[in-house]
């Protein structure tokens, strides 16, 4: 029999408890303080070691040049000018270019300090995410899950290893940024914090000014307040004005930058793009492989896959409607935060993107926070009931840890350069047109010409552009006359460059104008060259600089 329960038969006092002194309970809170600053430090670490191969690589052929190397605002002496005074293609995206800017006179027009920075802001990203998470009521070791499983996802690869998309790891930053100072401004109801409200709306009015789809936060923030069991009353309706109303503005702005010849399919046909796109983002959530820069595009018929598609969308939603009473908050929350960020990237809203491919893994870095923060949570719940010990759960964890990092790791390579992009893309996607474009680029620029001219030939029986069909015409002509490389009279490669203006309906003779203070340097010989500025300029007035062919054409005479 213990001393205590002898004391308890006698009817003796027992003992005080003592409490713990003073020193002790601050050394304890000091050391779980430096532990959590532990925890996250490694998570930044760990994302700077899988992205570890990203600073190495270079610029690729694909927008690198619209954004960064041929774009006034970012290369010319009156750049931060022209950023805030240009918004045409790619848009009006101001502290956007800005960071572009100090990168490109601080790294020497060098491509390292580009990938490097997205690497860093794709961690600073991760921990607004913990953090976030911690907010949504989650411990502490689930915030760090949440993070680390987002942070990790190889999804998330193309917009951390892709310069042209800085765009996305840019916005999300002012973006959960916005939305974590907006939920400490309504904790005080608005009124301790005005200074708050006024942070959170120039964060957000940041998060536009650097990516368009930042307008879906006046819905995340009305999901939130749900979440957090606040009143949807006048007030609260009053101090969503404003963010409304940038959004509408900036909305109309993208609708501006739309091309008037871009052919927008009927309603039907985009609602039933949008409902296959529902389940293929969240399958490659679930099961990331394989990933691929430009995805094989859909056909719209038949149209058996979007009625399913269709029918089991609306059957989980009936289903989440059924049991929403028995299920956490937290994963009701994650699910509608999944939804309504996915929602402007669905097809609903078309893009000239959405010519190539219906999706891309890009448009899942945002939404991807809502699916993991309702998958920890929700195997939070469910391991007690499963009888999973702690143990088993925290293993299951770090299994799902170290297999996303081992394919991010092995995912990020494929950004390394354009030859390694689109000859890991075309593995994957046999008819990709603006892929075998672009390749066809960089082996012109080796002097490859006829393997070059394989592509293009496969490209023009894809369906090439004139731009691409004009750009092979106008290169294969001025080209290196080597014959170590390839024939400049080859019959097949001139029978390409015929049949391609022939069926594009351009005349060649309009392209051979001559300026002799133009060169092309980047090509292997410089004998026989014609130079392109004129026929690049014409391209430019005609609206079609957005072809990925003009545009290497353009950096190709801007170069010196």
């Amino acid at each position: 029999m213990t001393r205590a329960r002898r004391r308890a038969r006698l009817g003796a006092p027992s003992p005080p408890i003592r409490a713990p002194a003073a020193g002790t309970t601050a050394a304890a809170a000091r050391g779980a303080r430096w532990a959590a600053w532990w925890w996250w430090a490694s998570l930044v670490v760990l994302v700077v070691v899988v992205y570890g191969a990203a600073p190495r690589a270079a610029f690729v052929n694909w927008d690198d040049g619209v954004h960064v190397y041929e774009n006034a605002r970012v290369t010319a002496p009156d750049a931060l000018r022209r950023s805030w005074s240009d918004g045409r293609i790619p848009g009006f995206y101001p502290i956007l270019f800005g960071t572009y800017r100090l990168e490109w006179l601080a790294a020497s027009r060098q491509p390292w300090l580009f990938h490097l920075d997205n690497v860093i802001l794709h961690a600073v990203d991760a921990l607004l995410v913990g953090l976030l998470a911690a907010e949504l009521g989650l411990g502490s070791l689930a915030a760090w899950l949440v993070a680390a499983l987002w942070a990790l996802h190889p999804a998330h690869v193309e917009s951390v290893a892709w310069v042209s998309e800085r765009k996305n790891v840019l916005y999300v930053l002012f973006w959960l940024g916005s939305l974590l100072v907006w939920l400490r401004w309504r904790r005080g109801d608005g009124r301790p914090a005005p200074l708050a409200y006024a942070v959170a709306l120039l964060l957000f009015a940041l998060s536009l000014l650097s990516k368009g789809a930042a307008v879906t936060l006046p819905a995340a923030l009305v999901l939130l307040e749900w979440y957090r069991g606040g009143r949807l009353d006048r007030r609260f309706w009053l101090s969503l004005a404003p963010y409304v109303a940038l959004g509408l503005v900036v909305g109309l702005h993208l609708t501006r930058l739309v091309p008037a010849t871009l052919a927008v399919p009927p309603l039907v046909s985009r609602l039933a793009i949008a409902c296959r796109a529902f389940w293929f983002y969240l399958a490659t959530f679930v099961w990331p492989y394989p990933l691929v820069p430009v995805y094989v595009k859909w056909s719209l018929a038949p149209a058996g896959p979007a009625v399913l598609a269709a029918l089991g969308l609306a059957a989980l939603a009936t289903v989440a409607a059924a049991v929403r009473a028995r299920v956490p908050r937290v994963v009701l929350f994650g699910g509608g935060f999944f939804v309504v960020n996915l929602s402007v990237v669905l097809g609903i809203v078309w893009n000239s993107y959405m010519g190539h491919a219906f999706v891309a893994d890009r448009y899942l870095y945002l939404p991807a926070v809502g699916l993991t923060i309702a998958a920890v949570a929700g195997m939070g719940e469910l391991a007690p009931r499963m009888g999973l010990p702690p143990r088993g759960a925290a293993l299951a964890g770090a299994a799902a840890l170290a297999a996303l990092a081992v394919a991010t790791w092995r995912q990020v390579p494929v950004w390394h350069d354009s030859d390694a992009l689109w000859t890991y893309t075309l593995a994957h996607n046999p008819d990709c047109v603006p892929c075998h474009e672009n390749l066809g680029l960089v082996l012109l620029e080796r002097g490859e010409l006829d393997a070059a001219a394989a592509h293009y030939e496969r490209a023009r029986r894809l369906g090439i552009g004139s731009n691409g069909a004009v750009a092979f015409c106008v290169l294969r002509r001025s080209g290196p006359r080597n014959p170590a490389t390839s024939n400049p009279q080859s019959p097949s490669v001139l029978a390409t460059c015929e049949r391609s203006a022939g069926a594009t309906g351009t005349s060649n003779s309009l392209y051979f104008e001559h300026e002799p203070s133009h060169k092309l340097p980047t090509l292997p010989a410089r004998a026989d060259r014609l130079p392109l500025r004129k026929p690049v300029e014409r391209s430019y007035a005609a609206g079609r600089g957005g072809s990925v062919t003009t545009k290497c054409l353009s950096n190709m005479l801007e170069t010196t």
